[in-house]
C-alpha cells in the first residue's frame, strides 16, 4: 500500500496477470504429467529419454532461468508437487525451524554438488537410476509442502535449482507473474517469487551477512563447476572420491577467483556476482549449444554444420552484454528506493547500504552521535523508517507524532527537516522538549542530518508557568496512570512546583504505549519496549506512583481517596482518568477459555501465553475496526490462520469509505488474513477449551482463540455510588470539570455535555484533556474544544491516514483519485478541507492535517490544481 504508484521495482502483486491463474493450474498438470511421462519413458524408452531429457531438455532450462525465470518458476513440476498440500488446503503450513532454514541454502547447494559430478558417474547413461532420482525429488517437494507454509519447504530453501535460477535470474528479460501464491503468506525472506527484480539484491545488501555469504559463494563456485564437468574427462577407473575432489578443487578456485577481483578491483557484490553469472552462462552455453545440437540431430536424423553452435554462443553473448548494463543499472535504482517503508517488497533490513549507498544516491544522508554512522534515505522517508531499516532499537508506537515513543535530538541540520504538524507540536511539548528534538516518526529529511537517539542530550529550558501557583493547593491525586493521567501529573508539575502528585494506577506497569499493544502478541521483548517513562522519569518529576492499586471509593466532602488496600490519600484537587474496558457483546459461553478481548498489556501477555500453551492454530478476530485489524496482523506474524468478523458490509467504516476499504481488504486477503462481512458471533463452542464459534447465521467456524475487539465502554466502576453525573462517561463541562466541584475528568471516561454519549477513545484527545483538565484545576481557564484527529493503521505495509469527515454532504465537493493499490481522497467545504482519506501516501499527511486543524482556505487555483491530481501545496 506504500508504494509509488508506478513502483520501479513491482512486486507480483503490483502487476496485472496476463495469463488467467485456472489456465496456469492447465499447465502445471501438464507439466506434471509430462514429468510423470519421463520417469514411464526412462522405464520404456531409456535411449530416446535420456537424449531428450539431457540432450535437450537440460541445456534449455538456464537460457529459461536467466531471460523468463517467472515462467519456470510457474510451470516446474517440482513447484506443482510442493504447492498440492496448499492447493488442496492440507498443507500442515509449519514454519521451517529456523536452524534448517538457516542452512537451507548450504543444502540445496549441496544438492547440487551432489548431482553434477553424479551425471558423470551414472545419470547420463542409466535411465533406471535417473528414474528413481526423479521420483525421489519430486518426493521430497510433495512432502516439503505438506510440511511447510508458501513454497519455504522446497522452493524457496532446498531446491538444489534455486541457487542457479537465483544467479542467472536476478534481471529477467519479462516478469512472469508468480501464480502459486495466492495469498502470499511471507514464508521466504527477499523471495525470488515474490519480487525476482530485487529479491537478489535485496540478499546482496541484507543486515544477515549469512545471506550475501551464500549468494557470492555460489556465483564464485559456479564457472568452476561448469568447467569441471564440461572440460575434465571421466572414466570408471577414476574413483568416485577422486572425482569429487576435482570437481572441489575447481570451485574452490572460482570462490578464489571472486574473491581476488572483489579486493583487487574494489567490485560492488552485485557487479562481481553479475560479472560470474555471465561468465558461468557462456561457459554454460559454449558447450551445451553443441550437445543440443548433436542430440536434436540424432533424434531426426539431420546433421547439424559445425558451426551451428556458433549461433547460440553467438546470441548468448550478445544478450550477455544487455543483460550485465541492465543488472548494473538496477543496483543505483535499488540503492535509491531500498529504504522505501513498503514491506511488500519484502526487502528486510540494510544495514550496510551506508556510504556506499550514499555515494551513489542524490538522497539526504543521516548521521548518528555518537559513532558518525551515516545511513541514506529517501526524502519522503520518515526517519523512523530508515532507522527500523538499518536495525537500531528505538521505539515506534502509533506512527503519526501522538504517542511520544520516538523523540531523538537533532545536533545539526534542524534547518533540513519537514515543518513540525500541530500534533508534533503538542506531543514535544507533552514530553518536555521545545528545542532541538522530534518526533523520528514524523521527521522528513530533505538534506543532510546529523541526529542523536538520545534527546536528552539536548539541554531544554525552564517552561513558563500557564497559571500562578496556588500555594493552598498541596494535594492532586489523579486516578488513571493512562497517557491521560500521566499527561495531566506532567502538567501539575511544571505548574505547581510544591503540591504532592498521586498518580495511582490498577495496572501493574507503569505508562506504556497503549496503541502498541498487540505487539505483544508477536514481539520478543514483551512490554519492555512499551514503556514510555521510565521510573527516572517520576522521580524527576516527584510524581509518586502507586501500581496495581485500585481505589475503592471517593468521599467528595471530605475530599478523601480510599484505597483497595485500606490506606487512604487526601486530595485537594481530583482529576479522574480511569479510561475504558473493552465491549463485550452477548456471546453464550464467553467464559470458556481462549476468549479474550485485547484492552491492556496483561490481555497481550496473556494471549501470547495461551497462544503458546496450546499450540494454538486458528483466530477468529470479532471486529474489522483499527485494533481488530491491527490484531489480526499480529497473530499472522506468529503462524495463525486469522479470520475477521465485521458486521459491516466493508472494514473499518469509521475510518474508510467502501473504495478505500476494497483496497484495504485486497491488501489484508494477501497477507493470508480471511474477511467475513456481516458476520457475527452467537455461540462459543466448546466444554473447558474454545473449539469452534456459531455466528448468528448459525454458520460454524473453528477457532483455537477468539478475539472480541467491539470497541470500548467507559470504566465508571467508581461512579457507582452516583457521587458524579454520568451517562455513558463522567459528564463534564467544556473545561472538562465534573458536576462536582475540584473534581475533573480526561480521556476515555469524560464524556462532554451535550455530545451525546460520544466517546472518542483516542489518545491525541486524552493528551489535550488531560492538559487542560491540570491547568483548570490548578485555578487556570482552558477551555476543550473538541477536533478531527488523524487515525492510523499499524499494519506493516499499510500507510493509513484518516481524518475529520471524510465522507461529504451534497454540498461539499471531493477530490478522488484512485490507482490498483492505492487511493486518496479529500473533502472540501467552503474551501476548506474538512476530511480526508489517504491510503499509501504518507507524505501528504502531515500538511493536510496542518490544513484541517487549522482550517486553511484554498485557493481556487489550489483547488484546480488538486483536481489535475497535482498535490505539491502539502509535500
Amino acid at each position: 500500500m506504500s508504494q509509488t504508484a508506478k513502483p520501479i521495482f513491482a512486486n507480483f502483486m503490483q502487476i496485472e496477470p496476463i495469463i488467467p491463474r485456472w489456465l496456469w493450474h492447465v499447465l502445471r498438470t501438464l507439466s506434471l504429467i509430462v514429468f510423470v511421462f519421463t520417469i514411464w519413458g526412462a522405464w520404456h524408452f531409456p535411449e530416446i529419454t535420456l537424449i531428450i531429457f539431457w540432450g535437450i531438455a537440460v541445456p534449455l532450462l538456464p537460457i529459461v532461468f536467466w531471460l523468463l525465470p517467472g515462467l519456470w518458476r510457474n510451470l516446474c513440476p517440482l513447484a506443482a508437487a510442493n504447492q498440492i498440500p496448499r492447493l488442496f488446503n492440507f498443507s500442515l503450513a509449519k514454519e521451517v525451524p529456523a536452524k534448517l532454514k538457516r542452512y537451507a541454502s548450504v543444502i540445496g547447494l549441496t544438492l547440487l554438488f551432489i548431482a553434477i559430478p553424479l551425471r558423470k558417474i551414472a545419470l547420463n547413461d542409466n535411465a533406471d537410476i535417473l528414474s528413481f532420482v526423479l521420483i525421489g525429488i519430486i518426493g521430497f517437494a510433495f512432502f516439503g509442502g505438506l510440511l511447510f507454509k508458501g513454497k519455504s519447504g522446497w522452493c524457496g530453501s532446498f531446491c538444489p535449482l534455486l541457487p542457479v535460477q537465483r544467479l542467472y535470474g536476478q534481471s529477467p528479460l519479462a516478469i512472469v507473474n508468480n501464480s502459486h501464491c495466492s495469498p502470499c503468506v511471507g514464508c521466504t525472506k527477499n523471495c525470488f517469487d515474490f519480487n525476482p527484480q530485487v529479491a537478489y539484491l535485496a540478499d546482496l545488501y541484507d543486515s544477515d551477512p549469512i545471506l550475501a555469504g551464500d549468494r557470492k559463494f555460489f556465483a564464485g563456485m559456479m564457472p568452476g563447476l561448469l568447467l569441471a564437468y564440461f572440460y575434465m574427462p571421466y572414466t570408471p577407473e577414476i574413483p568416485v572420491y577422486q572425482l569429487y575432489l576435482q570437481f572441489g578443487l575447481y570451485c574452490l578456485i572460482g570462490v578464489g577467483a571472486y574473491q581476488v577481483i572483489e579486493t583487487l578491483f574494489k567490485l560492488s557484490p552485485q557487479k562481481n556476482t553479475a560479472l560470474f553469472a555471465v561468465i558461468s552462462i557462456n561457459i554454460f552455453y559454449w558447450y551445451a549449444s553443441v550437445i543440443l545440437f548433436e542430440s536434436i540431430g540424432k533424434l531426426s536424423g539431420f546433421a547439424f554444420p559445425d558451426w551451428s553452435a556458433w549461433s547460440i554462443r553467438g546470441a548468448v553473448a550478445l544478450i550477455s552484454i544487455f543483460w550485465f548494463w541492465k543488472t548494473l543499472a538496477k543496483e543505483k535504482m535499488f540503492l535509491s528506493q531500498a529504504f522505501a517503508s513498503s514491506a511488500q517488497t519484502k526487502v528486510a533490513s540494510m544495514r550496510h547500504l551506508t556510504k556506499h549507498g550514499a555515494k551513489q544516491t542524490d538522497n539526504p544522508t543521516i548521521t548518528i552521535q555518537p559513532g558518525n554512522e551515516q545511513l541514506v534515505a529517501k526524502a519522503e522517508m520518515t526517519l523512523l523508517d530508515l532507522l527500523e531499516a538499518n536495525g537500531h532499537n528505538i521505539n515506534s508506537g502509533c506512527r503519526m507524532g501522538a504517542c511520544g515513543a520516538d523523540p531523538v535530538a537533532i545536533v545539526k541540520g534542524e534547518e533540513n527537516l519537514n515543518e513540525k504538524s500541530g500534533e508534533e507540536t503538542a506531543t514535544l511539548e507533552r514530553l518536555g522538549y521545545k528545542k532541538g528534538v522530534r518526533m523520528a516518526c514524523c521527521v522528513k529529511a530533505t538534506s543532510s542530518v546529523t541526529i542523536n537517539l538520545d534527546p536528552e542530550s539536548v539541554e531544554q529550558e525552564e517552561d513558563e508557568s500557564e497559571v500562578a501557583q496556588d500555594d493552598n493547593i498541596h494535594s492532586v491525586v489523579i486516578i488513571g496512570n493512562g497517557i491521560a493521567g500521566v499527561t495531566a501529573a506532567d502538567y501539575i508539575r511544571r505548574h505547581h512546583k510544591n503540591c504532592e502528585i498521586h498518580l495511582i494506577g490498577a495496572e501493574k506497569y507503569p505508562l506504556y504505549n497503549r496503541m502498541a499493544i498487540s505487539k505483544l502478541i508477536y514481539g520478543r521483548t514483551a512490554l519492555q519496549s512499551l514503556i514510555l517513562m521510565p521510573d527516572e522519569w517520576y522521580k524527576k518529576r516527584d510524581i509518586q506512583q502507586w501500581l496495581n492499586t485500585q481505589v475503592e471509593s471517593i468521599d467528595p466532602t471530605k475530599k478523601v481517596v480510599t484505597l483497595a488496600t485500606r490506606e487512604s490519600i487526601n486530595y485537594d484537587k481530583l482529576i479522574i482518568t480511569t479510561g475504558s474496558n473493552a465491549r463485550i457483546p452477548a456471546i453464550k459461553n464467553w467464559a470458556t477459555q481462549g476468549c479474550f478481548t485485547l484492552r491492556t498489556a496483561e490481555d497481550g501477555m496473556s494471549i501470547r501465553t495461551f497462544l503458546q500453551d496450546h499450540q494454538c492454530k486458528r483466530v477468529i478476530i470479532a471486529g474489522g475496526g483499527l485494533l481488530g485489524l491491527e490484531a489480526a496482523y499480529a497473530f499472522t506474524q506468529v503462524g495463525m490462520r486469522v479470520t475477521v468478523l465485521e458486521r459491516s458490509k466493508y472494514l473499518l467504516r469509521r475510518q474508510l469509505d467502501e473504495k478505500s476499504a476494497n483496497l484495504l481488504h485486497a491488501y489484508l486477503s494477501a497477507l493470508g488474513i480471511t474477511i467475513i462481512y456481516q458476520a457475527e458471533v452467537d455461540e462459543v463452542i466448546g466444554n473447558e477449551m474454545l473449539e469452534a464459534i456459531k455466528l448468528k447465521t448459525g454458520e460454524k467456524i473453528l477457532a483455537n482463540l477468539l478475539l472480541v475487539a467491539a470497541g470500548i465502554v467507559a470504566n465508571q466502576k467508581l461512579t457507582k455510588d452516583d457521587i458524579l453525573k454520568t451517562n455513558k462517561g463522567i459528564l463534564v463541562d467544556d473545561h472538562l470539570q465534573t458536576s462536582q466541584r475540584d473534581i475533573y475528568a480526561a480521556g476515555d471516561i469524560a464524556e462532554l455535555d451535550g455530545s451525546n454519549g460520544k466517546l472518542p477513545g483516542l489518545w491525541p484527545i486524552a493528551v489535550d484533556q488531560g492538559r487542560i483538565a491540570a491547568i483548570n484545576a490548578l485555578g487556570g481557564d482552558q477551555v476543550y474544544v473538541d477536533k478531527p484527529v488523524a487515525t492510523g493503521l499499524k499494519v506493516v505495509g499499510v500507510e493509513l491516514t484518516s481524518m475529520g469527515t471524510f465522507i461529504g454532504e451534497k454540498e461539499d465537493s471531493e477530490i478522488i483519485f484512485k490507482t490498483k493499490d492505492r487511493y486518496r481522497k479529500l473533502v472540501i467545504r467552503d474551501q476548506k478541507i474538512i476530511g480526508c482519506i489517504l491510503l499509501g501516501y504518507p507524505e501528504f499527511s502531515g500538511q493536510i492535517a496542518n490544513y484541517i486543524n487549522q482550517k486553511k482556505t484554498l485557493t481556487e487555483s489550489d483547488i484546480k490544481a488538486l483536481r489535475e491530481n497535482d498535490w505539491h501545496l502539502f509535500i
